[in-house]
């Protein structure tokens, strides 16, 4: 699916179940997380915030999943290149590296070409919204 067209869905469609999944998963992570985990888990909601934004995801659908206002979401917009680790991207999408390559069409920016440890997280969010949502 192209750039184009992702936004151009997203931008008329209701939130996609697995982003909408995966941003609830974040949100209680975020709740409950204490210590050295609260820093890392907020971060990791404001690169999958931004990564949505900037792939047309409207803010007031994102608020509206995790209870709070559409300024509160844009307030939390940041760099759109930050990254996901594979495991990370396993716990909170149910989708395998390999699944994720598929969705892609192999156009996933890893960190490192001959060791996937990490992609980019709009890249993440983008093949995430490529699922169909009846497939969802």
């Amino acid at each position: 699916m192209s750039e184009r067209s992702v936004l151009g869905a997203l931008a008329q469609q209701p939130l996609h179940p697995r982003l909408a999944e995966m941003l609830r998963r974040i949100h209680k992570a975020e709740k409950t997380a204490t210590g050295d985990q609260r820093r890392p888990t907020f971060r990791l909601m404001r690169e999958v915030l931004t990564a949505s934004i900037h792939l047309g995801v409207a803010a007031k659908l994102l608020a509206e999943c995790l209870g709070t206002s559409a300024q509160s979401v844009r307030n939390r917009v940041s760099d759109p290149d930050a990254m996901m680790g594979r495991e990370l991207i396993s716990q909170l999408t149910d989708l395998t590296p390999e699944e994720l390559d598929v969705l892609s069409h192999g156009e996933l920016t890893r960190n490192q070409p001959s060791a996937v440890t990490a992609y980019r997280t709009i890249d993440v969010v983008r093949a995430l919204v490529s699922i169909p949502p009846d497939k969802a």
